[in-house]
């Protein structure tokens, strides 16, 4: 447990040292494994297969644009997700005309000529679009987006289908034309090409790897991520990466754990290491949308551990985050920035000595070591300064902590050791480098960078247990120091620290070891799993992140957290509950989204799919009725109970018509 006090020191060339970044090399496939990562946002679950739009691209930009300001980080690329120039027409994008559907399943027709067409004639068929086609959704083109992004240091990148060729050459030269001129116009940094849209027809293989040797000859460095899509050699030249393991990271919708543990993104941190540590792959970033607890050290992982060609990577909703821990996300960010030409040179550490997946990366004098523990007591490594992880060099080194807080851990000569400690269900980020280039620092307590900004004050927060009183020191130049606002003298070279509070009498970990002992299933368990549904709710699990995270204070957070509970797919799905009882009575709450469904039942009746709704008042309430409307047309309502304390239950009488489920309370 700790406590946080604020302290800003004020450090001219930065807290951190920098490395300086390679010149730039092009070969084939845009990157090889000596390139550095390039960090990058896409927008996938921010928006869906209905695509993004001009408005919602304009308000995420500014969220970008905050952190870059505030914070001085950096993006790479974003990327523009599915539904933008191609995607998969699902059942709650506009349908295409009839007669044109050969046209849509190889890749000629245009955004513009889709039309009402009953569902199940269009759906999951994939569409690819021409210029200028996706202009109904960005009126004003890219040139200003590209522009603004341009301001930041940031370059576009696109979703896309891997066809679109269509069935004659003039079909052919059409889309390559459009897709060359694309990257070449906006100077694209990405291409996603996904086997979601549509697979490549084998007998356009040709016209695909013609399409990418031209757009490289206009733009040499850019990356081309394969998802799942079937090449052959002298394609897979012309990509970057594949996805690695095919796997993608929606927490607790795509990925879950699969063991008991502390947090939901265990699973992540359980993914391991791609063979021979090989960077050209993807794997598909860390998700910031859902179950957000612990998402730094999924993030430390894949852009220290793995470091892949694209890393920091991140997608979904950032804007969900505290706003605390958005300074943490900048700092990430900022921090492998400042060492992403030399993580490029991995070194996998022997289990034995180091835990499973340990990676040290570096030079032959500096190393940032990862480390994760997966289970449920702390590990402790000794960790050696000298070739095992790297170091080539003679002398005095200082070990420095990262992650999961920052804390100088100690002194060493090459060859000499000291001790490690990774908490459990958590990774850890630990630097090595000469003690003449370890850079500003404190001494004798636990902290957080928040902000380090060159040319303006460093932001800290130091960390201590309640009641604690620590002794600490500055090293690297740091002067001027300011406490909680208010400036604070030195006592032979140390600062006195006081936390509030009452000192712990035990440790926090002590819970975790507790020995569990079986018991028979308690007389009210069905009262009992009541009062647990009653307890949880159907929503969306971004809904579920807000919460969480509570208000901002910050109107670029807003805005773009806005844009995205605002749009009308999010509305249209109907996965808030607060869409009951908003007065609107086009919205309502889809609960057969997230169904019960009964064995014995479904085994009787195949076709039957039957769910169970759960309302809480609140108290108790007295009404006449309860009436749910716009419920659809073939729905079917078995029985209705209620309760005033989740044990005792009345069947209460209702009716149905007219798309209207009528609960007759009669005054309970």
């Amino acid at each position: 447990m700790k406590t946080k006090i604020l302290i800003a020191l004020f450090v001219m060339s930065g807290f951190y040292a920098s490395f300086a970044q390679k010149q730039a090399s092009y070969p084939v496939g845009g990157a090889d494994n000596a390139t550095p990562s390039k960090s990058m946002y896409f927008s996938w679950i921010n928006n869906a297969w209905e695509g993004s739009t001009e408005k919602q691209t304009l308000q995420n930009y500014e969220f970008f644009k905050w952190l870059y300001d505030a914070y001085g980080m950096t993006l790479d690329i974003y990327l523009f997700d599915s539904g933008n120039i191609d995607g998969s027409l699902i059942s709650w994008m506009p349908p295409i005309k009839d007669d044109a559907e050969q046209a849509y399943e190889v890749g000629t027709l245009p955004l513009s000529d889709r039309v009402d067409l009953p569902r199940q004639v269009w759906l999951n068929k994939a569409f690819y679009a021409g210029a200028p086609h996706y202009k109904h959704k960005f009126p004003n083109g890219l040139t200003e987006i590209k522009a603004l992004f341009g301001k930041t240091g940031t370059r576009l990148g696109v979703w896309l289908g891997p066809d679109g060729f269509g069935t004659t050459p003039a079909d052919a030269d059409y889309r390559r034309n459009f897709l060359v001129g694309l990257a070449k116009d906006y100077n694209l940094a990405l291409f996603k090409f996904d086997n979601c849209c549509s697979p490549l027809r084998t007998e356009k293989r040709g016209e695909f790897t013609r399409m990418m040797q031209e757009v490289r000859q206009h733009v040499p460095d850019l990356i081309a991520l394969n998802h799942r899509i079937n090449l052959d050699e002298e394609a897979l030249k012309q990509m970057t990466t594949f996805l690695w393991g095919g796997l993608e990271t929606y927490v607790d919708i795509l990925i879950n754990n699969n063991r008991t543990a502390t947090h939901a993104r265990v699973k992540n941190l359980d993914r391991g290491l791609p063979p021979d540590l090989q960077r050209l792959t993807e794997d598909h970033g860390v998700c910031l949308s859902s179950c957000l607890d612990y998402w730094q050290d999924d993030l430390i992982l894949q852009a220290f551990n793995r470091n892949l060609i694209m890393a920091p990577e991140i997608y979904g909703n950032p804007w969900l985050l505290r706003d605390r821990e958005l300074a943490e996300l900048a700092h990430i960010f900022n921090l492998h920035r400042k060492y992403n030409d030399i993580l490029v040179n991995g070194k996998a550490l022997p289990e034995a000595l180091y835990g499973k997946y340990a990676v040290s990366r570096g030079n032959d004098d500096t190393r940032l070591l990862t480390f994760v523990n997966l289970g449920w007591e702390r590990e402790e490594h000794t960790l050696t300064v000298g070739d095992g992880i790297g170091i080539k060099g003679k002398g005095t080194y200082e070990v420095r902590q990262y992650h999961p807080t920052e804390r100088i851990l100690g002194y060493v000569q090459a060859e000499e050791s000291l001790p490690v400690t990774v908490e459990p269900f958590r990774s850890a980020l630990v630097r090595v480098t000469p003690v003449d280039k370890s850079g500003a620092g404190i001494n004798g307590i636990d902290y957080q960078v928040l902000k380090d900004k060159e040319g303006e004050p460093v932001e800290i927060e130091l960390l201590g247990a309640p009641g604690k009183t620590y002794q600490i020191s500055l090293k690297g130049g740091l002067d001027n120091v300011m406490i909680d606002g208010k400036k604070v003298k030195q006592n032979d070279g140390k600062y006195t620290v006081s936390f509030a509070g009452s000192k712990l009498k035990n440790d926090h970990h002590r819970k975790l070891n507790a020995s569990f002992t079986k018991i028979p299933v308690p007389a009210d368990a069905e009262k009992q799993l009541e009062t647990l549904f009653f307890g949880l709710d159907n929503n969306a699990m971004e809904v579920r992140s807000l919460k969480r995270s509570g208000e901002t204070a910050i109107p670029q957070v807003k805005a773009a957290r806005d844009a995205f509970f605002e749009s009308p797919l999010f509305v249209e799905l109907g996965i808030w509950d607060k869409q009951l009882f908003d007065g609107n009575p086009e919205t309502g709450f889809s609960h057969h989204r997230s169904r019960y469904e009964a064995i014995q039942e479904i085994a009787s009746k195949p076709d039957y799919k039957w769910g169970i709704f759960r309302l809480d008042l609140g108290t108790v309430t007295v009404l006449d009725s309860v009436v749910f409307k716009g419920v659809s047309p073939n729905y079917q309502c078995l029985e209705v109970e209620a309760s005033a304390n989740l044990d005792t239950w009345e069947k209460l009488a209702f009716t149905l018509s007219e798309r209207q489920v009528r609960i007759l309370t009669q005054g309970k």
